[in-house]
């Protein structure tokens, strides 16, 4: 499910067995009605936590996920810059999670595979340490925070989806040159709500998507949706 959150980002997978994993948290604690909306009402635990990338519209409501649910597994990308009090309270909320409820905190820096009820969790990227070098590998773009997101791919059965969090094209155009036989997917989460800075034409040809989503906010200050 790919929640209403506003100007942000939040998707919510179920799976099979039983076990949930949320995918950013947009801005605020709206993130909470949203849930609420999509998992039962008894439901206080998470089972993993996904954050693509230190924006406040993808991370900001994870404190107020924190605070209200026990999360089992917290995936990140790792990029140690400066985004000031926000998100020093995020770290703290992550290391108060793993002290009091024994989560486990899991620094993205290769890319790896999940298995959790028959349905395979790729993280595509990142593929190296973004805690040493937040660039990507051998690019001459300058650094772009959009460009350390989390890129994960969920498949179940034959269908695909392609999460991207804020992506942009010169991380799309890496993964093209890498492997763009790993990106087909028939659902697409359009990087950086449909910004004209995402969703190259070449890479929407390497994923081939059959149902497009963008998350952004009515109104937004952004003008996302960017026209084509």
């Amino acid at each position: 499910a790919f929640m209403d959150i506003g100007q942000g980002d939040a998707a919510i997978l179920k799976f099979p067995n039983g076990q949930t994993m949320l995918v950013d948290c947009g801005k605020d604690a709206s993130i909470l009605s949203a849930l609420g909306r999509n998992l039962p009402w008894s439901k206080r635990d998470l089972d993993y936590l996904v954050i693509t990338h230190p924006h406040a519209d993808h991370f900001g409501g994870c404190l107020d996920v924190l605070a209200r649910f026990k999360v089992h597994h917290i995936y990140v990308n790792g990029y140690a810059g400066d985004h000031g009090q926000l998100f020093e309270s995020f770290n703290s909320a992550i290391k108060n999670e793993i002290r009091v409820d024994g989560a486990e905190n899991i620094i993205l820096s290769a890319s790896e595979s999940l298995e959790i009820g028959s349905t395979t969790i790729r993280f595509i990227y990142p593929d190296h340490d973004l805690g040493k070098d937040p660039r990507i590998p051998a690019s001459q773009a300058p650094l772009d925070i959009n460009d350390t997101s989390v890129v994960l791919k969920v498949s179940y059965g034959t269908q695909d989806i392609l999460l991207t969090g804020d992506m942009e094209k010169p991380l799309e155009n890496y993964l093209i040159q890498k492997d763009r036989h790993i990106l087909g997917a028939e659902i697409f989460k359009a990087g950086h709500h449909g910004s004209d800075s995402s969703s190259g034409e070449e890479f929407i040809g390497a994923v081939q998507p059959k149902f497009c989503i963008i998350s952004s906010g009515e109104g937004n200050s952004y003008g996302h949706p960017h026209g084509s």
